[in-house]
């Protein structure tokens, strides 16, 4: 998304020129009258905005307007008061904007242990749930091959999460049908499930909780070294903060 509004930095404060910003939102009321109208949503002065004087245009008086330095988060709520397309674009921009800065404050190392931490403790006490409630839960191949394609940003179907195992020397196709390893499936990553009624009989493997966790955490650093730059890299890693949210109202062991 190219730039709508300019960000910059004040006194450490990450701040967008309101004139700049009313001008983006295509406001028709002048920003004399328009900014005031805003301030009356709650802003203050001195902590959501500042008061400056921009460079205008002719000699004399004309020569310096009266403009505003805002906060993100007052740009961000004042594009959305505007109830208009434009506004709702703008707000999305802040928004990714602040996510790239957030980035470049942190530095790549620091977001990357920080999202794993998160999902560590995500599969921590995803365990202590599920064992809570059951013993002997397991996950079927769609449900995790969903969970991976998911924060992956790519169709992950179970086909391919199946011969995604099979590369990693996880399991193997004897049959055309899939068939964990028996050195998984003394790990205990994997359980036989079988279904019986009056006229069949089959049986197949699903993945214990240990197998979740442990798929999971193969499954991140894949996704990872799948990524040709460093800037991927780091937009892949903070959209796993969405798919933790995503997992959970997706999770067919409930």
């Amino acid at each position: 998304m190219n730039d709508l509004v300019t960000i910059t930095k004040n006194n450490g404060q990450t701040v967008v020129s309101g004139r700049e910003l009313h001008a983006a939102l295509e406001v028709e009321t002048p920003y004399h009258k328009w900014f005031p109208r805003m301030t009356e949503y709650g802003f203050e002065e001195g902590k959501d905005h500042w008061t400056i004087l921009s460079d205008g245009e002719g000699f004399g008086k004309a020569a310096t307007k009266t403009d505003h330095l805002l906060t993100l988060d007052m740009a961000k709520e004042i594009s959305m008061l505007q109830r208009t397309d434009k506004g709702k674009l703008i707000r999305r921009y802040f928004i990714e904007a602040e996510k790239e800065l957030h980035i470049h404050e942190a530095g790549l190392p620091q977001v990357v242990d920080r999202l794993r931490l998160q999902w560590q403790l995500f599969i921590r006490d995803k365990e202590t749930e599920i064992l809570e409630e059951c013993h002997d839960m397991i996950y079927s191949f769609e449900y995790v091959s969903k969970c991976i394609g998911h924060f992956a940003r790519k169709k992950f179907t179970v086909k391919d999460f199946k011969k995604w195992l099979n590369e990693r020397g996880i399991g193997f196709f004897p049959d055309k049908s899939f068939k964990p390893y028996n050195e998984y499936i003394d790990k205990g990553w994997f359980r036989m499930v079988t279904h019986e009624g009056n006229d069949f009989y089959k049986s197949h493997y699903e993945i214990t909780l240990k197998g979740f966790r442990k798929i999971i955490g193969l499954a991140i650093e894949w996704s990872r070294i799948e990524l040709s730059s460093e800037e991927s890299v780091i937009r892949k890693e903070l959209n796993r903060a969405e798919t933790l949210l995503w997992c959970q109202e997706h999770d067919n062991t409930n």
